[in-house]
């Protein structure tokens, strides 16, 4: 993701750099706007053993680990961009039954005669483990949303401009494995996608075993405002637009 992360940046900027080069002929201003957001709630239920009874905290532990940002931001002309990332929590970062974590990221902007640009990549790690001297098994319950969604003030289409928010979950154990893509584009469609779900996994640990979790956020946007807007930075958007959805593609596959 990461990889992905950055060659969409350098790619984008590239292209972006390019197109303002080419240069515009202003007629009837209208802002190109993107909005992409992406939240992930995870609720830790209970702890207990094979019969079914519930087990103290002391004997394991369930804590938040690194949490990684990953962030772009440019824009010129009359561009405006901005980004936004969460990491809340109903009690600490270590997790007690009845806790939740939820982590969100959101990405907007927009260009009437300029270049709005905005991205947030977030990496949550989640270590679980057992102390416990035997099995025992952890409920969790989850939801999620994403929303990508581009437009312009006037409702001409004559600018450009893409939204992408994308989740990935998983574990060691693959008691969890969601992988969410919401993808928007203004000239070629849709104008909106979104995205939600809901549901809950568990997964049992041995004495002194432990599971991984790793919660991947993303949200983005690139809007190009013209009031006439040549060709190339069509073709610009396309290309970051493909590079998007086959990173995400070979993501699915691995």
């Amino acid at each position: 993701m990461k990889s992905f992360k950055t060659t969409y940046l350098n790619l984008s900027l590239f292209l972006a750099f390019g197109v303002t080069g080419l240069g515009f002929t202003a007629s009837v201003a209208a802002d190109a706007i993107y909005l992409s957001s992406t939240s992930f709630s995870l609720t830790l239920e209970n702890v207990e053993t094979l019969d079914g009874y519930s087990v103290d905290n002391d004997y394991w532990y369930a804590s938040g680990g690194e949490f990684f940002i990953d962030d772009t931001l440019f824009t010129s002309g009359d561009g405006v961009a901005d980004y936004t990332s969460t990491l809340a929590t109903n009690s600490s970062v270590e997790m007690l039954e009845g806790d939740t974590i939820t982590v969100a990221t959101g990405a907007n902007g927009e260009a009437g005669l300029g270049i709005a640009e905005s991205s947030i990549f977030t990496a949550l790690d989640l270590f679980v483990d057992n102390f416990y001297y035997d099995y025992l098994v952890f409920n969790f319950a989850y939801e999620y949303t994403l929303s990508a969604a581009v437009g312009t003030s006037t409702g001409i289409p004559d600018d450009d401009a893409i939204a992408e928010a994308s989740l990935f979950v998983t574990d060691d154990f693959l008691a969890v494995d969601i992988a969410e893509v919401a993808f928007a584009d203004l000239l070629f469609g849709p104008l909106s996608d979104d995205y939600s779900g809901s549901g809950s996994f568990s997964f049992m640990l041995d004495s002194y075993d432990y599971n991984y979790l790793l919660v991947e956020s993303f949200s983005g946007g690139l809007a190009v405002g013209a009031s006439s807007v040549p060709e190339p930075s069509s073709l610009m958007l396309l290309s970051i637009g493909l590079i998007g959805i086959g990173a995400i593609r070979l993501r699915k596959q691995a």
